[in-house]
């Protein structure tokens, strides 16, 4: 993984937040987090270096995972950024209607985080 990658994490609990955080760091990698999916939205709008990797909540105020989705499906721009869906009531057939790249179960699972990250970061 080059030193400019890293990770958008959209994520409202500040706990859950924290805790991936502290996962990144232990993986030596970069990120950065956002408190719903239309800051995350705007951010990606405005930044000039796309993450490698958005790992996204679907349930959150302002715009949720899904309509995060469709959004960036729809933007040029941010349309092929691996994007992994995060949710504790999975519904695998919504995720894949949503186009998301994979999803995470919540609670996480530390081993399956981990393996995750390592088949979209380090290919």
């Amino acid at each position: 993984m080059n030193k400019k990658d890293y990770i958008l994490l959209v994520e409202d609990d500040i706990d859950i937040s924290e805790a991936l955080e502290s996962v990144f760091e232990m993986e030596d990698i970069n990120f950065q987090s956002m408190k719903d999916g239309q800051s995350a939205l705007h951010f990606l709008e405005s930044t000039e270096q796309n993450p490698s990797l958005i790992i996204m909540d679907m349930m959150m105020p302002v715009l949720n995972g899904f309509e995060f989705r469709k959004k960036q499906l729809s933007n040029k721009k941010i349309a092929h950024i691996p994007t992994i869906a995060m949710t504790a009531n999975c519904d695998l057939e919504k995720i894949k209607a949503g186009q998301f790249s994979d999803y995470i179960q919540k609670p996480l699972e530390l081993d399956e985080l981990v393996s995750k990250l390592n088949k979209y970061l380090r290919q």
